[in-house]
């Protein structure tokens, strides 16, 4: 995840007004003026009758946070701890929280992991896995804690598991090579090794793969599709040599990272010849797995290799929000532009569900409604609403299967003014 944005720009800028933005009365002045361009602000919205602004909006300054986080020494953290109820508008967001808090565990950056749980933050496993694939065992130990007193403080230690902690931080370590954190979390109870064997694929750590599979790892399928998707040849051929034969699943992983050279490769090991799936199908996934992703010269190897389901590509390429990939599509031979439709509410593509109804005619907007609500678009289940979908019987089951409570309320609700509307 990319914190620091423009960072040559921001470096440059830094360097020039340094002593400006160290100076203690700088700070206080720019604190000043904040404070009274916000007194100024709810003076007018009164005077206007506006209600504030609602507090769990998206934290406009939280970029501005993170910029500050990332140049500030330890010791000048408590200036931050100033900042955030002065300087800025509105309290970030419990999601912003937990992104600081991760990000300050994978730096190594412990007066600021405090710091954001003073504030809020709560997702003590996601900083236990930064902290270790930061390679910082005192800040595991810190997150170790910290859950702890969490699950006391909820009463809930009933659901408290240590090997499960101590098996995301094995996947944290593994995952940016540190062996010593590895050994340190198995000798604490860590005992998923075929999980640390998929992370130490995904970082191309050999030598912990080695190490893995010595204590007993033996997922080697799941191995050769995470090195495939992640371009690792060497990889690949080790987890063959252990004893890995699903090369179809090797093609689709491969294809969705974009890896033409390990498509080749899986082909050539005997992919579209495994007699479990027909080659059509198989290409039809790998085709479907590469538009999702956007890998356009994927799509036209697999398209070269034989026949393919376009309006699957269709499909696929419409719900990962890749236009050119549509396109491309309907160009090759793709003509269900209701699965346009359907692929673009699933991937919440608003601007596709547009173009899939105003250019090319879709009009299936029920199966619109029921997918978006699946997948947790509210926005889109708005837009078919609008467009006179009425199936919201269907769209709560959807929403429900999809664990999104708030669209099984809203369903109910247009449900009954559907009724109300149909009584008069």
């Amino acid at each position: 995840m990319e914190l620091v944005e423009d960072y040559e720009d921001y470096k440059q800028y830094n360097a020039q007004n340094e002593r400006n933005e160290q100076s203690e009365q700088y700070e206080n002045e720019q604190c000043e003026k904040q404070e009274q361009h916000r007194k100024e602000k709810k003076k007018q919205q009164r005077k206007n009758g506006k209600e504030e602004e609602q507090e769990n909006e998206e934290f406009p300054a939280y970029d501005v946070i993170m910029h500050i986080a990332s140049f500030m020494e330890s010791n000048q953290y408590p200036l931050l701890h100033h900042a955030l109820p002065e300087f800025f508008p509105r309290p970030p967001t419990e999601k912003q929280l937990n992104e600081l808090l991760s990000w300050a565990a994978e730096n190594g950056k412990g007066d600021l992991c405090y710091l954001a749980k003073k504030w809020g933050a709560s997702d003590f496993d996601d900083m236990l896995y930064s902290a270790a694939k930061g390679g910082h065992e005192q800040l595991c130990y810190l997150a170790i804690d910290w859950n702890f007193a969490m699950q006391i403080e909820r009463h809930d230690l009933s659901n408290m598991d240590f090997s499960e902690l101590y098996n995301l931080m094995l996947y944290g370590a593994a995952r940016s090579g540190h062996e010593r954190l590895c050994h340190i979390a198995k000798n604490a109870g860590a005992d998923n090794y075929n999980g640390m064997l998929c992370s130490a694929t995904e970082g191309g750590h050999e030598h912990l793969c080695f190490l893995a599979k010595d204590w007993g790892a033996n997922d080697f399928e799941r191995m050769l599709r995470t090195a495939a998707r992640n371009g690792n040849e060497n990889l690949c051929r080790l987890a063959k040599s252990w004893g890995a034969v699903d090369t179809n699943e090797m093609l689709f992983a491969a294809a969705e990272g974009g890896h033409e050279h390990l498509c080749h490769l899986a082909k050539e090991w005997g992919a579209l010849s495994v007699n479990r799936s027909s080659p059509i199908d198989t290409l039809t996934t790998m085709i479907g797995a590469a538009a999702f992703a956007g890998h356009e010269k994927i799509c036209r190897l697999a398209r070269e290799w034989g026949y393919v389901d376009l309006n699957e590509m269709l499909w696929c390429a419409a719900r990962g929000g890749h236009k050119s990939l549509c396109y491309l599509a309907i160009e090759w031979g793709a003509d269900n532009m209701d699965k346009m439709l359907y692929g673009a509410a699933m991937g919440g593509q608003k601007d596709l569900c547009i173009l899939a109804k105003e250019q090319f005619g879709a009009t299936n907007f029920e199966t619109m409604l029921s997918d978006a609500a699946w997948a947790g678009h509210q926005d889109i289940c708005e837009l078919a609403k609008e467009w006179g979908a009425k199936n919201f019987d269907e769209m709560i089951t959807e929403a429900r299967r999809g664990g999104h409570e708030h669209l099984c309320c809203l369903g109910k609700q247009w449900d009954e003014e559907q009724q109300l509307i149909e009584e008069q």
